[in-house]
């Protein structure tokens, strides 16, 4: 596959996902909104605790799509159609037991419910009902999707997005209308999460079975075939080391905030965590398309032009999270005063710790390159991390709150993602040695820290920025974001040779006239 093919696919992928991104925000915060009204508050909150405890039972995953996405990449690329039924039969006799193990789990769960929801107001049969609906989506895409995992492999991941986030988006639609305007609005909300669950799995199954004719996985002799492709089992051991590290992380944190801050400092933090979350959802939407073009890029085998690559995302990358943490430096606190009021506000220490741990979030370049090469085997790095994090919280919150809590979850980033992950992938990916990288990333850091001195002066001085009102607030945010944004793109077009190929890249695909018109006043230079 060439290069244009490759960025063209990937912007289809970062389009898609943008859009509905959009589009089922929009529709969640109304959907809330009415869920509210007509159902109650505790319905919302039994939702989401029934998607925790599944999410839990989950874990049974195991990592398996994660092998099963790098074991792809080769045999995609080279058209081994044999090698990709034999990969997908493995996943499918694996998810079979992932399913019974998930099915399982749910039933000796349930039976704690009395227990668990002891306290809740609502009917006993609602957290039955709910938990059931969401546990048969969960089944199904064991079950049934399992083979969307070709789609996203071969960068045809904006099919799975249409099919998924379309039917959500639809489903989320006729929800609204049916709690709203019809009588038992709970039960007509059960009904829907049955009724969009099996269409959503049937729309899939259409849709692969128009891109892939040829493919029919054998889930019989998944077993089998485990002994052609012993790769598959290994990554999926080492993958596991790295969801349950990162799962012990995130639900271990929010309890150590808990135990040594008070209830109404805990609020405070979550309304920022909140603004920072759909954040990173957005730049999710965007960053996550990229993995699959960069895993079929590395399957051409060519070591200098992957690096190549690797400096224009990481570029592009540090230029779009330094705009949203300076946009979220500058505007997150106006936000919060204006929404819940100014006593909800971050003191500028605590702010300051978290805006600079999401940035180390937003800037995990190296993550996307390691998932394309199936570099997994450092399964000490997230059992370091997550032991960081825990321990440094403990011991610094015990002390200092907090500041002490969030200084502990960076120590952790520091060490293991800003240090450990790059020097991985240089010295075992790309087979360079890790100088390159420390000194073009401090270059990075210092052109953003430029931009934002400059931005910074610019919205004091020149912006006159105001925030008393939503529409202030709104028209301060477009100004504040779009002078950040032209600021440090000047700095990294003038420095950064890998920006300025991105840049033409993205044009390119953006401005196909352009393109062409240069391309054919090339062709009469030449005659």
């Amino acid at each position: 596959m060439d290069a244009e093919s490759r960025t063209k696919k990937t912007l289809r992928n970062v389009r898609t996902a943008l859009a509905f991104y959009f589009l089922a925000l929009g529709a969640n915060f109304f959907s809330r909104k009415v869920f509210i009204e007509n159902l109650g508050a505790e319905f919302l909150g039994l939702n989401t605790t029934a998607a925790n405890l599944l999410g839990f039972l989950n874990l049974a995953d195991l990592g398996i799509s994660a092998a099963i996405a790098v074991t792809l990449y080769k045999p995609l690329f080279e058209k081994d159609r044999r090698s990709v039924n034999e990969i997908l039969s493995i996943q499918g006799w694996f998810y079979r037991r992932v399913a019974v193990v998930v099915g399982a789990g749910a039933v000796v769960l349930s039976l704690f419910f009395p227990l668990i929801f002891s306290e809740m107001t609502l009917p006993l049969p609602y957290a039955y009902g709910t938990f059931g609906v969401l546990l048969f989506g969960s089944l199904a895409g064991y079950l049934f999707n399992y083979r969307q995992i070709a789609l996203t492999a071969d960068q045809k991941d904006y099919k799975v997005t249409f099919c998924t986030q379309g039917t959500k988006l639809v489903k989320t639609t006729v929800q609204i209308f049916a709690v709203a305007y019809l009588s038992n609005g709970y039960l007509w909300w059960l009904a829907l999460e049955l009724v969009f669950g099996a269409a959503q799995v049937l729309l899939l199954s259409a849709t692969i079975r128009r891109e892939y004719p040829w493919l029919r996985p054998d889930v019989s002799r998944g077993n089998a075939l485990r002994k052609l492709h012993p790769q598959i089992m290994t990554k999926t051991a080492q993958v596991f080391f790295h969801r349950i590290g990162g799962f012990a992380l995130f639900q271990a944190i929010p309890l150590v905030i808990f135990a040594f801050t008070s209830l109404s400092l805990v609020a405070v933090y979550g309304n920022y965590v909140l603004i920072a979350s759909a954040v990173s959802a957005m730049l999710a939407a965007v960053f996550n398309s990229f993995t699959a073009g960069v895993g079929n890029l590395i399957s051409e085998g060519d070591r200098e032009r992957v690096l190549r690559v690797f400096w224009e995302y990481a570029t592009a990358r540090y230029w779009i999270a330094g705009t949203a943490c300076f946009s979220m430096a500058m505007l997150a606190t106006p936000f919060i005063s204006l929404w819940v009021g100014a006593d909800y506000v971050l003191p500028a220490f605590p702010f300051g710790l978290l805006l600079a741990y999401y940035f180390i979030q937003f800037t995990r370049v190296s993550d996307t390159f390691l998932g394309a090469y199936g570099l997994f085997q450092d399964i000490a790095a997230p059992i370091v991390e997550a032991a960081l994090s825990i321990g440094c919280s403990v011991l610094f919150g015990w002390t200092w709150g907090l500041s002490g809590i969030l200084s502990g979850i960076l120590v952790s980033q520091l060490a293991v993602i800003v240090c450990w992950k790059p020097y991985f992938l240089f010295t075992r990916g790309f087979k360079k040695s890790v100088f390159e990288y420390v000194v073009k990333t401090v270059c990075l850091f210092g052109l953003l820290g430029l931009a934002a001195v400059v931005s910074w002066a610019a919205a004091e001085r020149i912006l006159a920025l105001h925030f008393s009102t939503w529409f202030d607030w709104g028209f301060s945010a477009a100004k504040v974001s779009l002078t950040y944004a032209v600021v440090s793109a000047s700095v990294f077009a003038v420095v950064s040779s890998s920006f300025r190929r991105f840049v033409a890249r993205i044009a390119n695909f953006a401005f196909p006239r352009l393109r062409n018109h240069r391309m054919g006043g090339g062709i009469q230079r030449r005659r």
